[in-house]
């Protein structure tokens, strides 16, 4: 059952990937990471949050390319797919599933959290400017 889950969980990153509408979000001229969001994939989810009294909840998908020379290209990792949550009201995200693929663009890793009992508490603050402030801001304007 755990491997169906993980294959569904495979093709459903891909065909995100596949049939995204990537915009570059950050200056990549002297990073060796190049962050992208898919715009086409900002929606409302119907998450409730623990303790949380009807805290909106919004999925994004982002990716990172990694450049020649960088940490993870180094170890083999050309790009990471990740499905971030994010709340406007505190601005704060989650990492809910990431996928790594290789240069041959093979999965080589992937991660999905439980979000069964996900509080506040689980969502990282998002600090000013960060990338994810710049997502957060992209993602809130859309739904406010």
């Amino acid at each position: 059952m755990k491997r169906l889950a993980v294959a569904i969980f495979g093709l459903l990153m891909t065909s995100v990937a596949v049939g995204a509408n990537w915009v570059e979000i950050n200056d990549s001229i002297q990073k060796k990471t190049v962050t992208y969001m898919d715009v086409d994939s900002l929606e409302k989810i119907n998450l409730h949050l623990v303790g949380s009294y009807q805290t909106p909840v919004h999925s994004v998908f982002l990716k990172e390319e990694y450049k020649k020379g960088s940490k993870q290209r180094n170890d083999g990792i050309a790009r990471t797919v990740i499905n971030h949550y994010v709340t406007c009201d505190p601005k704060a995200h989650f990492t809910r599933a990431a996928v790594r693929y290789d240069s041959k663009d093979e999965q080589i890793w992937s991660d999905k959290a439980n979000i069964s009992l996900l509080s506040q508490n689980d969502f990282s603050p998002t600090y000013p400017g960060t990338i994810g402030e710049f997502v957060n801001d992209t993602v809130c304007k859309k739904f406010n």
